[in-house]
């Protein structure tokens, strides 16, 4: 899946807004998002707890085996940490389209 995130849980599923999920990376400090933007297999937004870093996956099936996906994450102040680079994203693209029942 995503090579930073060791671990991740959220406080109900399938998710909706106002869901509360959890991820800690290899530092095993665990950092939590809201939910603020959801329409299944459409649109799924996170907006962390210190509430300046955001990030947003579209997506749209094309076929059984592809999935076009936009991804954005940005800040309200100062710089991104840690973006998300390509392969990560390659990896998390081909993840979605090899499972049928996509949990967002």
């Amino acid at each position: 899946m995503v090579p930073q995130i060791m671990e991740e849980s959220s406080n109900k599923y399938p998710p909706a807004i106002g869901t509360i999920y959890k991820n800690r990376g290899r530092a095993l400090a665990w950092t939590q998002y809201t939910v603020i933007e959801f329409e299944k297999d459409a649109v799924f937004a996170l907006r962390a707890s210190d509430n300046n870093y955001f990030v947003r996956y579209t997506y749209k099936k094309l076929s059984e085996t592809e999935t076009e996906m936009q991804y954005l994450e940005w800040v309200s102040e100062g710089e991104i940490e840690s973006p998300f680079t390509q392969e990560i994203l390659q990896g998390l693209k081909e993840l979605m389209e090899t499972v049928h029942d996509r949990p967002y």
